[in-house]
């Protein structure tokens, strides 16, 4: 038997820095009316870029937020709920008990998917907020443990790439100092510029598949393609670019975010301390060594595809997954 027209559901996204909690009224045309969520920094990810498995003391903080998570589930009479985790666990070498670990404690079963089908998953999401749907779109979602790339026609992907570039690795890798030194700069740069490009190489070979040589400056798209953005870092630039103090949903989903907006914070925050990042209202404590990597990722990318302007998304992966959890739960 299906499920009735209007489903209470909740999804759980269980990312390499970031766990997010969404509980929602879902109508039946894909229609997502928030009752409460939740996001706690973990950093799951952190040291997997040294080591191959998770840290003892990331999983504990993960497992404990999880509990919290599930007790306020728990408190909603729900039809369903999807927990799904991205990144940091499908590269560990210790998912197993990871997984284990959250069943038992926490009292969640999480399904672990590979990079295209969190891609897809992002783009449903994502889509499910945009005001006006554009012709054609490139959907960015930088994550802690990796960043995704989205070539959509309306909403129908063209091609999806997964690489294993995130804001976590990239910080344990270049950030050293406080503050950050000139040529750690230069060198993170210069690692993100060859991700950007070799991410652009395999959209531009997915979606017309000639074999060519690779056309810089993302010449391949369509006129009028526009960039869409999610996840922490884009939505944090976004609250930081108008000066909030509080994070505000109504503010930041469906804003425009200009280059040259970036391109200035980034030369404010790359000289900045720690602490003197910490004190800035609109960045969540646990992100102010996170922000560089991250800023840099979408100013390359807009750089490098061509773009003036992100359209900024609050919606993503968590809303994708309960999308998709409604879904399945409607052909049973």
């Amino acid at each position: 038997m299906g499920i009735k027209k209007d489903s209470l559901l909740a999804s759980i996204d269980i990312g390499s820095n970031t766990l997010r909690l969404l509980i929602a009224e879902v109508s039946g045309s894909g229609e997502i009316r928030e009752l409460y969520s939740e996001s706690r920094i973990t950093r799951l990810g952190e040291g997997i870029s040294i080591g191959k498995d998770l840290d003892p003391k990331a999983i504990e903080r993960t497992v404990n937020a999880l509990k919290i998570f599930k007790e306020s589930a728990d408190r909603y009479p729900l039809q369903g709920l999807s927990a799904v985790a991205t990144s940091a666990v499908r590269e560990a070498s210790n998912k197993k008990d990871f997984l284990t670990m959250v069943k038992k404690e926490a009292g969640l079963v999480v399904d672990v998917i590979a990079g295209r089908e969190e891609a897809k998953l992002t783009l449903t999401g994502v889509l499910a907020g945009i005001r006006k749907l554009p012709a054609h779109s490139i959907v960015m979602d930088i994550g802690g443990g990796s960043t995704e790339f989205i070539f959509s026609e309306g909403n129908k992907p063209k091609a999806l790439v997964s690489m294993n570039f995130g804001v976590v690795p990239l910080t344990e890798t270049f950030i050293k100092n406080d503050p950050v030194e000139k040529k750690d700069l230069r060198d993170l740069r210069s690692a993100v510029k060859r991700w950007i490009e070799v991410s652009g190489e395999r959209i531009d070979k997915a979606v017309y598949n000639k074999g060519k040589r690779y056309r810089k400056k993302g010449n391949f798209l369509p006129e009028g393609t526009r960039l869409i953005g999610t996840a922490g870092t884009i939505t944090t630039l976004a609250a930081i670019d108008q000066g909030l103090e509080r994070y505000s949903f109504s503010r930041i989903n469906n804003y425009v975010l200009k280059r040259s907006s970036v391109e200035k914070i980034f030369s404010w925050l790359k000289d900045m301390t720690l602490e003197e990042r910490r004190n800035i209202p609109a960045l969540e404590p646990g992100r102010e060594d996170l922000i560089l990597p991250g800023s840099l990722i979408l100013l390359e990318a807009m750089n490098h595809f061509g773009f003036r302007e992100v359209i900024v998304s609050d919606y993503g992966l968590r809303e994708g997954i309960i999308l998709n959890l409604q879904r399945r739960l409607s052909k049973n």
